[in-house]
Parts: C-alpha cells; structure tokens; sequence
C-alpha cells in the first residue's frame, strides 16, 4: 500500500489558499466604494448671505444604518449657522453628534436610522448645513469645505470601509454685479431703439 505523500498535501493546500484569496480579492475589487459628497461641489456666495450646501451619501449597492460625518472651514470667512437631517436615513433619525466650532472652523455631525435599514439604501441627503458669508471676506476670494473624515455603517452595523471623499469649493462674487450689468445693458438696447425710431421719422417727414 501506498503511503501517503505530505509535499503533495503542502502543494495542494497552498494551491486551495491561493485561489481562495485570489477569489475573494477579486470581489473586493469588483466592488464600487461607497462615496460621500457635497451638493453642489461648487458655488458662488457673496459676502453677508445665509446658504444651504447638502452631503449626499451614494451607498454603491450597500446598506446605510448610521453615519458620521466631520468637516472643516475657514472660520474667518464661514459660519454654521445649523446642521438638518437629510432623507438617506428615513425620518426623524436619531442625532447622535452635533458639534458646531465655528471659532476653529469644525463640525461633526452624527446620525442613526430609527428603523429597520434595507439593502441597498438608496442615494440620498445626509445633512443640509446652512452656512453664514461674513461681511469681512473679499470679492474674488476662494473658500474650501472640507470632508476630512466620513464613517458609514451598513445594513448588519458593519463598518463600511474605503468610502471616498469630496469637499466643496465656493467662488465669494458681489452678488449684485451680474443684475447691474443686465440692467445696463436693458437700458442701452431701449436707447438704441428709442434713436432708431427718431431717426426713422426724421426721414419720414
């Protein structure tokens, strides 16, 4: 009888480690990230005005029970007034966290589904931050919200890991500008057919 050879279970066992590994890592990678993001990514503010910037959450197939989110701003041009639930985690969920400093430009902001959370939830709102232009910044300037960190949790409370991130830029432009230079220019085409008119009845009479 033949005995048993211990170099050919070696093979066979690294062989079945092998493709186990290769297999699930191919499914890893064939999976989407989930993706957390402003909307819009960007906007035009001017100085002194209140407005509304949403984070939206793409699930990419998954499950969304809970999520934090924490972000940051310069504090010397932006001020949150407030932070609102979205509709991604159903109604009324529950806040965990909800941290305004606007003397260091951060914020935190934390929220749980009450129910039961489905699979896959569907692409949503998260928060809806409302934000106050200070009267100080100037026109032309550049401002950034920052997503420096988001954590979701799935269907089963799982971390859901590898989430992308996108921050928002925003243009400060004097918002009267664009209605004074239409202004200007309504005012100049009646001129224009005001002269023309004339002119026509001048070489009538």
């Amino acid at each position: 009888m033949q005995k048993n050879n211990p170099f050919f279970y070696k093979i066979l066992i690294f062989l079945i480690t092998l493709f186990t590994f290769l297999g699930s890592s191919f499914f890893v990678l064939g999976e989407e990230n989930a993706a957390v993001y402003f909307s819009p990514s960007s906007k035009n503010v001017k100085p002194g005005s209140d407005f509304k910037i949403k984070i939206e959450i793409d699930p990419k197939g998954k499950g969304i029970s809970s999520g934090e989110i924490n972000l940051e701003f310069d504090s010397k041009a932006l001020h949150i007034i407030d932070l609102e639930p979205g509709d991604i985690l159903g109604q009324n969920p529950i806040v965990g966290i909800k941290q305004i400093d606007n003397i260091n430009g951060k914020a935190k902001y934390a929220l749980a589904r009450t129910g039961k959370t489905s699979s896959p939830t569907l692409l949503g709102v998260f928060t809806i931050i409302k934000f106050e232009v200070l009267k100080t910044v100037q026109i032309g300037q550049t401002l950034k919200i920052e997503l420096t960190s988001a954590g979701l949790a799935d269907e089963n409370f799982r971390e859901i890991t590898n989430i992308n991130l996108q921050s928002a830029k925003l243009k400060v432009t004097h918002g009267f500008l664009i209605y004074y230079l239409i202004v200007i220019v309504l005012i100049l085409i009646l001129v224009a057919v005001f002269v023309v008119r004339v002119r026509k009845k001048r070489k009538s009479q």
